[in-house]
C-alpha cells in the first residue's frame, strides 16, 4: 500500500494553542468496575476515579495544577531525548514491521498480554500479539460512550451544559470519563438504556466481533479499530474532536505511566483501564500517538499480571524502532 501523507493532530492545550493536527486527520452479567490503585514506582493511592486520594480534579486550581505538571513533563522528556538520541534516525516516511519488537516484547513480559499497533499512514497492522483475545478492558470501556457522546452533540442531539449527573453536566462528564477516568459518570451512561443501545450499535457497525456487554468485555484489535473510528470520527464537529483530545492528552500523571510514559519524541493521547480482575491485576492503555505530523500509529496493549512498568517498556521499544535505525 503506498505511503499515505496525513494532516497533523492538534497539540492541544489548556494554557495554549499549540498545533500539531488538522480536523480531517484524525453488557455481560458483570457490572462496570472502577479504575483501582495504579502499580506506579510511587506507590500514590488514587481514588475509584484514578485520581490521587484526596487531590480532586473538580476545581479549576487543580486542573490548572495537572496541566502544568503535565506539559511540563512533556516539554521536559523531549529535551532529554534530544541529548540521548542516537545519530542515525530512519525515514519516517517507510513502513515499519513492528512484529518481532512485539514479539520480543510479549514472550518475555509475565502474565496475559495482547498487542495491537495499527499504522495509520499505511492502513495496516504493522504488529499483533494475541490481539483476538477477549480480555477486560476495565475503563477502556469509557471510549465507548464518550464516542456516542460526542457524536449526540455535534449532531445537535444533546446539549454539553445541560446537566447530566447531579450538577455535572454533559460535557463536563465526557471530559471526566477520559481525562481522570470519571467513574459516576460512565456508570450513569451504562444505566441509560437509550444511550446503551446506540453504543450497542456502534459495536455491532464497526464489526467488534470481541467485544460483548457495550464493551465490558473487549479485545486489542476492537479497541484498536474503535481509535481508528475516533481518527476519521464521522459526524463529530472540529469542537468535540478537540475537546477529546484535550481529555486524552492532558491528563493527572498517574495516567500517563504506561505507554505515554516510554514514549519521547511523539504526542500520545492516551486512555488507560486498570484495577484488579481474576486472572490478574489488569493494566491496559489505548492510544494514538503522533511522531510530528509525519507518522502515526494506534497502540493498544493489554495486560494481566504485567504491571505498568511493562507497558512504559513496550512504548520504549516501539519509538526506537520507529524513529532510530
Amino acid at each position: 500500500m503506498a505511503f499515505v501523507l496525513l494532516g497533523t493532530l492538534p497539540l492541544v492545550s489548556r494554557a495554549s494553542a499549540k498545533t500539531k493536527i488538522t480536523e480531517n486527520t484524525l453488557r455481560s452479567d458483570e457490572q462496570p468496575e472502577k479504575d483501582e490503585t495504579d502499580l506506579s514506582d510511587e506507590n500514590v493511592p488514587l481514588d475509584d476515579s484514578g485520581t490521587e486520594t484526596g487531590d480532586s480534579l473538580d476545581s479549576e486550581a487543580a486542573k490548572d495544577e495537572v496541566f502544568t505538571r503535565q506539559e511540563h513533563i512533556e516539554e521536559s522528556k523531549i529535551a532529554i531525548a534530544e541529548k540521548m538520541v542516537p545519530a542515525v534516525r530512519r525515514n519516517l516516511a517507510e513502513y515499519i514491521d513492528l512484529q518481532g519488537v512485539v514479539q520480543r516484547w510479549a514472550v518475555n513480559t509475565p502474565g496475559q498480554v495482547a498487542v495491537e499497533i495499527y499504522d495509520v499512514n499505511y492502513g495496516r497492522v504493522a504488529a499483533s500479539y494475541n490481539a483476538a483475545a477477549t480480555m477486560k478492558p476495565k475503563s477502556l470501556y469509557k471510549l465507548f460512550y464518550a464516542y456516542d457522546g460526542y457524536t449526540q452533540i455535534s449532531a445537535g442531539a444533546e446539549d454539553p451544559n445541560q446537566p447530566y449527573l447531579g450538577e455535572s453536566t454533559l460535557g463536563w462528564c465526557l471530559d471526566a470519563m477520559i481525562r481522570n477516568s470519571n467513574n459516576p459518570c460512565a456508570e450513569a451512561m451504562i444505566d441509560d438504556p437509550v444511550r446503551a443501545g446506540r453504543v450497542a450499535t456502534l459495536v455491532q457497525n464497526l464489526g467488534l466481533a470481541q467485544t460483548a456487554s457495550n464493551g465490558l468485555m473487549s479485545s486489542a484489535h476492537d479497541i484498536s479499530r474503535l481509535l481508528q473510528h475516533y481518527l476519521t470520527h464521522p459526524g463529530w464537529s472540529g469542537e468535540s474532536w478537540a475537546k477529546f483530545l484535550n481529555s486524552a492528552l492532558n491528563q493527572p500523571i498517574n495516567l500517563r505511566k504506561g505507554l505515554p510514559s516510554g514514549i519521547r519524541l511523539a504526542t500520545v493521547y492516551n486512555k488507560t483501564g486498570f484495577g484488579p480482575y481474576e486472572s490478574g491485576y489488569v493494566y491496559n492503555d489505548a492510544a494514538i500517538v503522533d511522531f510530528a505530523g509525519e507518522r502515526r500509529y494506534i497502540m493498544v496493549a493489554m495486560t494481566s499480571g504485567a504491571g505498568v512498568k511493562s507497558l512504559a517498556n513496550l512504548g520504549s521499544a516501539l519509538e526506537r524502532a520507529i524513529v532510530y535505525q
